[in-house]
């Protein structure tokens, strides 16, 4: 576990509107984010050490530089189409002078937000149905600033939890049929495709449902979703003997055998 004892946070935000002439029906906009992220970890271990049982980082002042931008398309209020992208500056917290790239910043370039949505039913802002399609942010819980949604986050076979700092949602690829009714009754049907936990690439089927009555005295909601239901590949989906592992002829590897479980 990793406590940090200090945070500073810088954060700049700035939009740029570009909206066509009056006769159009195409708004567009472009906003631009930048965020500093700094802390020294106090105590934790790093999963990557040979000794895994003892702490091996300690005291160690780590930060992170976020860049941001993203393009808006909104089409007769009705269709849009976002495009974002973000670029992240990381530094390793061990620095081994045998290791060229620890000692060196890290820079990646992902895709943020690339989605397109169509809103077919009520009112744009709170359609009565509305379809969405591609890789697009996900937060169910409002009120979550650090610990908490869970729900893409977890597994239940074998057990996990993933936490990332002043991150509480994901990034999920596929498909989204949404729903608001009376203004207070939300639903969510999605198909998503799994992109960052293995077995990559397995398809899942998820609902929520959430009720938030207008003078906020209720509010409740739940969901449930079927991690890997439609299996790519069942040879990395589906454990095939008794002490929960994949035996190496069906992974066609030369690595060894991989456990599906932690030991007891």
């Amino acid at each position: 576990m990793v406590f940090l004892s200090c945070l500073v946070c810088l954060l700049v935000n700035g939009s740029m509107a570009a909206t066509a002439d009056s006769t159009s029906d195409i708004q567009t906009s472009v906003h631009a984010m930048g965020a500093l992220q700094a802390g020294e970890i106090v105590h934790g271990w790093d999963r990557g050490s040979k000794n895994i049982g003892e702490p091996t980082v300690s005291h160690v002042w780590q930060q992170r530089l976020y860049m941001q931008l993203t393009f808006n398309a909104v089409v007769n209020q009705r269709a849009r189409i976002v495009v974002s992208g973000e670029l992240n500056m990381d530094c390793s917290w061990t620095k081994q002078q045998e290791e060229y790239e620890s000692e060196v910043p890290r820079y990646e370039f992902y895709p943020n937000d690339v989605e397109g949505s169509y809103a077919f039913l009520g009112e744009p802002v709170n359609p009565a149905l509305a379809l969405t399609a591609g890789y697009f942010p996900f937060k169910y819980n409002q009120d979550v600033r650090n610990l908490g949604e869970y729900l893409y986050r977890t597994g239940t076979y074998p057990g996990y939890m993933i936490n990332k700092f002043d991150y509480p949602l994901n990034r999920l690829l596929g498909l989204k049929l949404s729903s608001t009714l009376f203004s207070c009754l939300h639903q969510d049907l999605m198909l998503t495709s799994e992109t960052f936990i293995t077995p990559l690439q397995d398809w899942g089927l998820s609902y929520l449902v959430s009720f938030n009555s207008a003078d906020k005295i209720i509010d409740i909601g739940a969901g449930i979703f079927m991690s890997h239901q439609f299996s790519i590949n069942r040879n990395f989906t589906t454990p095939r003997d008794g002490n929960n592992r994949m035996p190496i002829d069906s992974l066609h590897t030369d690595t060894p055998t991989i456990p599906l479980k932690a030991p007891s």
